[in-house]
């Protein structure tokens, strides 16, 4: 439904509003964790999330 209202904002805040909309998320535990949990259908095969997208700075120095 997004797609069908009308969204009136200054130039300035549309484009603050942009920039954090193309930012990428500010990593937190939460996230880690979902990235790093396998997907429940691969669960089944005990496959492990090792290409899970893991934040840079959570990465080891290996």
């Amino acid at each position: 439904m997004i797609d069908q209202r009308l969204l009136r904002a200054e130039p300035d805040a549309f484009a603050a509003f942009r920039a954090r909309l193309d930012a990428p998320p500010a990593p937190n535990e939460r996230l880690l964790k979902t990235l790093s949990t396998p997907a429940p259908w691969d669960q089944s095969t005990g496959a492990k999330a090792s290409n899970a997208v893991i934040p840079h700075d959570k990465r080891s120095n290996s």
